[in-house]
């Protein structure tokens, strides 16, 4: 994962952010979530893995 790298047109920045959402939303476990990720409360943990 990137992070405080510049980019210099949209066609980087895309992949880049497609790239970090996907880490937010299925392998950073979340205090509030009590150690799940957003996705795993979203649409359950077998779903969500299987997504990854």
């Amino acid at each position: 994962m990137m992070l405080g790298i510049a980019v210099e047109t949209i066609t980087e920045l895309i992949p880049g952010l497609k790239e970090y959402f996907e880490f937010y939303s299925f392998e950073l476990p979340h205090q509030l979530f009590l150690g799940k990720t957003p996705a795993d409360v979203y649409w359950g943990e077998k779903v969500a893995q299987m997504a990854a």
